[in-house]
């Protein structure tokens, strides 16, 4: 190419070479090399032809170069703002990387939009124990106001709460993953540990809470389950051993297991002056014992193979004498403020 014709091939003509070479299927290295053949040292250098091919690949086909002066605003940002507003409507899973090729938008574009314009941060979904329908919703509304409404009536009344609860906890428990830290000196690596395929045998655990912390709890021998007649036995032991002033009323807040709400119990309350919480299906987390306590103290346990139950018991009561005097097990006096949170999100786990 003679010079006069060179010196007519504006960047603007390279832009355009480089785009048709793109669809062409060439690599950013052909593309230099044959601008080179071309254009001698007036051809883009490779680092300004990897740019646009990226741009291209990002599902940018625009060769305007767009540089200097404020490009935030304007009819084209608008309806690009627009598009992706729209599409967050329609479902909030989007990547930058999808958007960008659903919409022939620059990923730095859309970055832009999502981070400044439409003020949105990406977070990890939030598991929840259960898709609640709208009838299960309106129910733990429901029960969440009759519970404060009845707290309000006589404040006094969490003083004189016990929760129950039962779980399964295992003679061997590993360490979750952010407990199993090592302290390393600079180029030494850390030692691997095979994850297990299972935990060791596992008992169940029927543990109650008051105000103050973790009150009584039991464990049933090697794979009994929890029933009417056991569940009666740990209620008398436990109001037996009640800290609380006796002469008021116990309140107490256990979930919907059937073991729970057999005629016997119901009968057994009403002769001892036992009141009971409304507690909705599906809600763990207006339940002190799951929401406060179980993993915590599992956590705390973990990591250890016992021998038997014998030194699994050492290790718990160890851990709730230290768990109760530095205030670790007062999820019980959260319980107004759960409910609350629970009527003020129309019944959404909290």
């Amino acid at each position: 190419m003679n010079l006069e014709a060179r010196a007519s091939f504006c960047t603007e003509n390279q832009r355009l070479f480089i785009k048709f070479l793109f669809l062409a299927g060439d690599s950013d290295k052909q593309i230099h090399r044959k601008l080179v053949t071309i254009l001698g040292k007036g051809a883009f250098t490779e680092r300004t032809v990897n740019r646009w091919c990226q741009r291209f690949r990002d599902g940018n086909f625009d060769v305007e170069e767009h540089r200097g002066g404020d490009h935030r605003s304007g009819p084209q940002t608008d309806v690009r703002i627009g598009v992706i507003r729209e599409a967050f409507e329609q479902s909030r899973g989007w990547s930058l990387r999808s958007l960008s090729a659903q919409f022939g938008i620059p990923r730095s574009t859309c970055h832009q939009i999502v981070t400044e314009e439409l003020k949105m941060t990406q977070k990890n979904e939030k598991w929840v124990p259960h898709e609640l329908s709208p009838g299960q919703m309106e129910t733990r509304v429901v029960y969440s106001t009759c519970n404060l409404r009845t707290y309000n009536q006589q404040k006094s009344r969490l003083t004189h709460t016990v929760a129950i609860d039962e779980t399964w906890v295992s003679l061997h428990r590993p360490p979750e993953r952010d407990q199993a830290r090592q302290w390393l000196q600079q180029g030494e690596m850390p030692s691997s540990v095979a994850v297990p395929n299972r935990y060791g045998p596992k008992v169940m655990m029927i543990l109650a809470m008051d105000i103050r912390g973790i009150c009584y709890y039991e464990i049933l021998s090697d794979k009994e389950k929890m029933d009417a007649p056991r569940y009666l036995e740990l209620l008398k032991r436990l109001m037996d051993r009640w800290p609380g002033n006796r002469k008021n009323t116990v309140w107490v807040l256990d979930d919907n297991a059937r073991p729970h709400r057999t005629a016997s119990i119901t009968q057994w309350f009403e002769e001892n002056k036992i009141e009971r919480w409304l507690q909705p299906p599906y809600s763990p987390d207006l339940s002190p014992c799951d929401f406060g306590c179980f993993h915590a103290l599992k956590r705390a346990i973990g990591g250890v193979h016992y021998a038997n139950v014998d030194f699994m018991k050492n290790a718990i009561d160890n851990e709730i004498r230290i768990g109760n005097a530095n205030g670790s097990y007062t999820a019980v006096q959260k319980l107004p403020e759960c409910w609350l949170r629970c009527v003020n999100t129309k019944g959404e786990y909290l």
